[in-house]
């Protein structure tokens, strides 16, 4: 009995004297890092709408040949203005300073002409089917992706489709003996392009602007498609009479190019973005043209047409507005291991954050120290006298300020609250 009621006085008297056994303890590193950042937070999200203005040229040139006799010159001419409304999304990764854009484009309304020698000419239909589609990996090692100056390259792919309404889009499916056609199939002008895109991008941000812009060398394109059939008019070469489509045209070739644009961008919230810049795309190559006629009353063999000059040219102006978010809110863990103080966990609520040491003495924020009027931390059961070293304005402990005790701790506030 008597050596269970000392052992009891004795786990007594231990748990009073504990407190001032852990306030003799030296301050000791945490095990947590001070600072720690998911990495999924450094992914940033950018999606939004374009408005592209653009105006299209399009050129192309072929002889005919038959039987080792040369018909003449054909010749392809279309000019166009085209509103294009426009998707676009971009996943940055800020640790790697990589990544992943993609952009999808339809035209809306096209207005032109067009001329198709020796055949027809007029103004181009309602029935325009121009877009695109793509997408790019880039790469900016130089500077920073989150703030500054970026610089890097690009490798992507992308499909546009350029097919003004031009021509009849009809072809002569059956004829009488004059080679008069008399029942007629459809021939739309359909023209595709499937293009691998090499190039460097660099950006810049400037406190509420930002400059971006591009340059992508076209080094192949697959270009395939037809010719908007010209029935009944056919095509009339001088000396040879005329000769009526008997099946759509086709196109087949293959090319290279260059695709540019750049932007200026000025930031009215965190998140949003409105900017305005131009954008040039420029196609030339070769291209086989497979031409199957009838002519005085019997179908002649399908000609066999290279190009001697091919080019496609869509630029203009652009207008986008864009919406900014971060894949979470960025995490601060910060320790107390003097006081045996849980972790406390950080989160930012908005956009275009920091993750600081700060301090604050009734709301006013102090960035990397703590209060001016703030004493050292308290150390066991006095205090440390003011000249002599303590937590650095680093520390994890808690500032003694007046009556009231204020923590210095990490803390993740917006930019525009911290002073410069």
């Amino acid at each position: 009995m008597k050596r269970s009621l000392k052992g009891a006085v004795a786990i007594l008297a231990m748990l009073t004297a504990a407190p001032a056994l852990a306030a003799d303890y030296p301050e000791m590193r945490p095990a947590y890092p001070e600072s720690w950042q998911n990495p999924d937070d450094d992914l940033r999200f950018e999606f939004g709408t374009r408005y592209w203005m653009s105006w299209g040229e399009q050129d192309a040139g072929f002889t005919a040949v038959s039987g080792g006799t040369t018909l003449g010159d054909v010749t392809i001419s279309t000019r166009d203005q085209t509103h294009i409304g426009e998707l676009h999304g971009k996943i940055e990764d800020l640790s790697t300073q990589t990544y992943l854009s993609g952009k999808a484009g339809l035209g809306l309304s096209t207005t032109g002409t067009y001329a198709v020698t020796p055949s027809s000419s007029g103004s181009i239909g309602r029935n325009s089917n121009i877009g695109y589609i793509g997408t790019d990996f880039g790469w900016l090692p130089w500077g920073d992706m989150d703030e500054g100056f970026s610089f890097g390259g690009l490798i992507g792919y992308q499909y546009w489709k350029d097919a003004p309404d031009i021509g009849s889009g009809q072809y002569g499916a059956t004829f009488d003996g004059a080679s008069n056609p008399t029942s007629f199939g459809t021939a739309k002008d359909d023209f595709d392009i499937h293009a691998v895109r090499l190039g460097v991008k660099g950006q810049a941000e400037y406190e509420q602007f930002d400059f971006q812009g591009e340059v992508a060398a076209i080094p192949y394109a697959a270009i395939s498609g037809t010719l908007g059939g010209n029935s009944p008019t056919g095509y009339n070469f001088s000396g040879f009479g005329n000769f009526q489509e008997r099946a759509p045209t086709t196109l087949t070739g293959r090319g290279y190019g260059v695709m540019a644009e750049g932007l200026v961008g000025f930031h009215p919230t965190e998140n949003l973005t409105v900017r305005v810049g131009g954008r040039a795309w420029y196609l030339e190559g070769q291209l086989d043209a497979k031409f199957t006629s009838s002519s005085g009353g019997a179908n002649l063999p399908t000609l066999d047409l290279p190009s001697n000059f091919a080019r496609i040219f869509r630029y203009g102006a652009l207008f986008e507005l864009t919406g900014r978010v971060y894949s979470a809110c960025r995490l601060t863990l910060c320790a107390c291991p003097d006081r045996g103080e849980r972790i406390s966990l950080a989160r930012v609520p908005a956009l275009a954050c920091r993750c600081v040491r700060t301090s604050s003495d009734n709301g006013q924020i102090y960035r990397d120290r703590p209060p001016p009027n703030c004493a050292r931390p308290a150390q066991s059961q006095g205090r440390r006298p003011a000249g002599q070293s303590g937590a650095s304005p680093h520390s994890s402990g808690r500032c003694r300020c007046g009556r009231s005790r204020y923590p210095h701790v990490l803390r993740a506030v917006p930019d525009r609250l911290l002073p410069r």
